[in-house]
């Protein structure tokens, strides 16, 4: 029993003994260390995917995804614009008309292939990793850009070689197919992923040239060929051809335009390639105004693409001045004696004037509305080769008109070189030259 009292009072007085002894430190341990992303540092590129990383200061208050999406949108950017440039420098396209529109599409479609930003945070800065999946969005960018090269090809196979509006909206329908895929660089793809688009394109624009080379446009009047001037409301008659076949062409669209108003007239041209246009009326201040017919390239195409393809319809001008026009004449000879300025070439323009366009002369410049001017270069030849060869005299020039109002000119006009020639005076064959350019001025003005 007694063995029993001590065991039990040795037990309680080691934990009276263990209890008052003072108890160790406790340990904390240490924090554990930070491990530094390796994108951090170091993000090539590779065959996989492209990298943005972006690094802000702790203190700075922004949107760190916001900011990484935007330097990968940049990079993505960067790299189409230069390819562009590439392809625009070497095919001589102009893709201005289209590039924001391609760069708003490309950059919709490449940020469906944008992964979660991963973050990382250190003692002062927090950084972004944006990761760009290039090589799902090439796989799918490539299957896309398939089908739609075999659509396109099929409708410029189907483009024959009449101009008609027809073959005019296969061209826009094709080029609208494609124009979308072009413009992918090296930091997507190194194996000229739109090769095929950029021929294409090129096809297309060589067939639009090719129509643009074989339109001509040209008056029905032999007189308003030789001299495309009319009164003011004359009606007149344009014919549109093919060069190439010799026919007519029908369902045409031509602008009829000046810089004068502020909008142009569209046309369409007849069954039998006729175009009717009942020329516009002198505004008050106005005496003269140029005008101009062309191919409406523009309704046939589209704005963009006539630009891309660097489209320069032919002009076929009329001039315009009032129906009872009062002028003045000024005449210029030169190189030529002074006492020829009162000669027949005068007198032929201006009955010319009086009879085809109701013109009054005056002799005060002030008075008149229009001032009409004939400058005539006269050349003699050299030195006669023999005693039987005739002096020769070349006289040849522009007649030109003007508002006398604004001194505007509004018509210019190349007088056709003429000769003339005299055994014994160099000065009879002068008068004679100018007399055949006389008559060459009243078949060309009076018609």
């Amino acid at each position: 029993m007694m063995r029993y009292i001590i065991h039990i009072f040795s037990i309680v007085l080691l934990i009276f003994i263990i209890s008052c002894t003072s108890k160790p430190s406790p340990v904390i341990p240490s924090a554990p260390k930070v491990i530094k992303p390796a994108w951090v540092e170091n993000h090539q590129n590779d065959s996989v995917y492209v990298y943005s990383v972006y690094k802000v200061e702790k203190k700075e208050v922004s949107n760190l995804n916001e900011l990484v999406h935007n330097q990968m949108k940049k990079m993505i950017e960067d790299d189409y614009l230069n390819h562009l440039k590439s392809i625009a420098d070497s095919t001589n396209l102009d893709f201005s008309m289209y590039r924001d529109a391609i760069l708003e599409k490309r950059i919709l479609r490449a940020s469906k292939y944008f992964t979660k930003p991963e973050k990382f945070i250190d003692k002062n800065h927090m950084y972004a990793l944006l990761k760009f999946d290039k090589k799902s969005f090439i796989k799918t960018f490539e299957n896309d850009l398939s089908d739609t090269l075999d659509i396109a090809r099929q409708i410029i196979n189907n483009i024959s070689d009449d101009i008609s509006e027809k073959n005019f909206k296969r061209i826009s329908k094709s080029l609208g197919l494609i124009i979308n895929y072009i413009g992918y660089g090296s930091l997507i793809s190194n194996n000229d992923i739109d090769k095929e688009v950029v021929q294409l394109i090129l096809q297309l624009k060589k067939i639009t040239h090719n129509y643009n080379d074989r339109i001509q446009l040209e008056y029905k009047s032999d007189y308003l060929q030789k001299m495309p001037l009319v009164n003011e409301s004359k009606r007149v008659i344009l014919i549109s051809k093919d060069l190439l076949y010799g026919k007519m062409l029908s369902g045409l669209w031509i602008e009829a335009g000046s810089k004068s108003f502020d909008e142009s007239d569209l046309l369409i041209s007849k069954e039998n390639g006729s175009i009717e246009y009942q020329v516009r009326s002198l505004n008050q201040i106005a005496n003269g105004y140029e005008f101009h017919f062309n191919v409406a390239f523009n309704v046939l195409l589209n704005d963009d693409l006539v630009k891309l393809f660097n489209l320069n319809p032919k002009k076929c001008k009329l001039s315009v001045m009032p129906k009872s026009p009062k002028m003045f004449f000024e005449n210029s000879i030169n190189n030529f004696d002074n006492s020829l300025k009162d000669l027949p070439v005068v007198d032929a323009i201006k009955k010319c004037f009086e009879k085809k366009y109701s013109a009054s002369f005056s002799n005060n410049k002030k008075e008149s509305s229009i001032t009409i001017e004939l400058d005539v270069i006269t050349e003699e030849n050299a030195d006669k080769i023999s005693k039987i060869y005739p002096n020769f005299v070349h006289a040849s020039g522009h007649l030109t008109i003007t508002d006398s109002n604004s001194n505007k000119e509004f018509f210019n006009q190349k007088v056709f070189e003429e000769s003339g020639s005299d055994f014994n005076s160099i000065e009879k064959a002068g008068i004679n030259s100018l007399k055949n350019l006389a008559r060459v001025v009243s078949l060309n003005i009076c018609g």
